[in-house]
C-alpha cells in the first residue's frame, strides 16, 4: 500500500495507521493478492455475519451480508478492500489524516 499527498497541502507523517471498518473488508475469493487470513470464528447477527479471523496483521474483524456463515473456523480466505474505504491515522497523535491518496 502506497499513501501519498493529493496536491491539496497534505503532509506525509513519519508513521500511519491504517483503518478499515468490518464492512469495508471484502473477501477475494476469485483475485489474486490480498491479506491472507485464517478464520477464527463467526457470529451469525440477523442478516449478516461477522467474522474474526487472523492474519499477519493481527486479528482483524470483518463482516458479510448473508445470514448464515459461508466459512467455518480453520478456512484459509484472502481479504482486500477498496482503497476509496481506507482511513489513515497518524500513529503519533491518533488523528485521522485527510487528503492522502491511497494506491494498494
Amino acid at each position: 500500500m502506497l499513501a501519498r499527498p493529493n496536491g491539496r497541502g497534505a503532509a506525509l507523517p513519519a508513521a500511519l495507521r491504517l483503518g478499515i471498518r468490518p464492512e469495508h473488508l471484502i473477501v477475494r475469493e476469485e483475485e489474486p493478492g490480498g491479506l491472507a487470513a485464517r478464520i477464527q470464528g463467526s457470529e451469525a447477527m440477523g442478516r449478516e455475519t461477522m467474522y474474526t479471523a487472523d492474519t499477519d496483521l493481527g486479528m482483524l474483524r470483518f463482516l458479510e451480508t448473508t445470514p448464515l456463515p459461508r466459512f467455518r473456523p480453520g478456512d484459509k480466505v484472502r481479504l482486500g478492500f477498496e482503497p476509496s474505504h481506507a482511513l489513515l491515522f497518524d500513529r503519533a497523535s491518533g488523528r485521522r489524516v485527510e487528503g492522502l491518496e491511497i494506491h494498494v
